[in-house]
């Protein structure tokens, strides 16, 4: 049925064309090009329709979030109860559920770090119903490790809860299916202090058994809150100074928890180092 359809109107507009010009290959090579700026015009409208609908999804997210936080209210919003003091230069975060195919693999990566920071790892096992808890006893004699275990919760309140129990000055957010690079805490850390940054961003890449996909970023020191809310806005990866989080935490029951690093801890910092190194 399209096609009979398509063909009467091709026929209709050929038509129109022959009469008014009376050549038949002018007429069939118009006939063509009218089709084509056609279809691309339809391109283009479909492509700004979709554009504008993303930008509305943001524009409401944004909006949800800073009424989440009622910035201009508050000076210190943040609902966690953040410890002031530090014990440690870094808390290592791991939020895990369900996690038994990676965690030993992810949390040997962050023991094995040699580092002249002091640093501790916080784990907390949010009530997975596999193997992971069984996995997770077996380091939790070691002396800087605090394993915390919850019925579940979500991720957005087992970072949070990451954040409570957190005793160092800067923190880092690593996923249960997260691999540390060697030396990565020793040259984060040296990156962060030396140059009095907020926050260090670092490449990646993403693997599937074998296969691997690097992410290599271009190296840089920002200051420009321009750039800067341009970094990518997921938790893992980054070294952060906790008491950004003083103004902002990760909400519960929303499937965007994520946007608080672009909205509200990015839009805190001055300065942020980005580095070529995988971590």
């Amino acid at each position: 049925m399209m096609k009979l359809k398509q063909f009467k109107m091709e026929g209709k507009v050929y038509s129109i064309l022959y009469n008014k010009t009376g050549n038949e290959k002018l007429s069939k090579f118009l006939e063509k090009s009218i089709f084509t700026i056609c279809i691309f015009v339809y391109i283009l409208v479909l492509i700004f329709c979709f554009r504008k609908t993303n930008d509305v999804k943001v524009i409401k997210e944004k909006k949800k979030i800073d009424e989440l936080f009622n910035k201009k209210e508050k000076k210190d919003i943040s609902k966690l109860k953040i410890c002031e003091e530090y014990q440690y230069d870094l808390s290592v975060l791991v939020p895990a559920y369900n996690a038994e195919r990676y965690i030993k693999e992810c949390i040997d990566s962050i023991i094995n770090q040699k580092t002249k920071y002091s640093f501790e790892i916080v784990i907390i096992d949010d009530g997975s119903q596999d193997n992971t808890r069984r996995i997770l006893q077996q380091y939790e004699k070691i002396n800087n490790i605090n394993i915390i275990y919850q019925k579940n919760r979500g991720v957005a309140h087992t970072r949070n809860k990451c954040i409570e129990n957190a005793l160092g000055k800067y923190v880092m957010f690593v996923d249960s299916d997260d691999i540390l690079a060697e030396g990565v805490i020793e040259k984060t850390m040296s990156k962060i202090i030396s140059n009095g940054a907020d926050m260090v961003q670092g490449s990646f890449y993403k693997f599937n058994g074998d296969q691997k996909v690097n992410i290599i970023l271009e190296e840089k020191t920002i200051t420009n809150e321009y750039d800067i809310l341009k970094i990518p806005g997921y938790p893992w990866g980054k070294i952060i100074r906790r008491d950004l989080f003083k103004k902002a935490f990760f909400p519960e029951g929303y499937s965007f928890e994520d946007t608080i690093i672009p909205y509200e801890i990015l839009s805190q910092c001055q300065k942020v180092v980005v580095l070529q190194d995988i971590l």
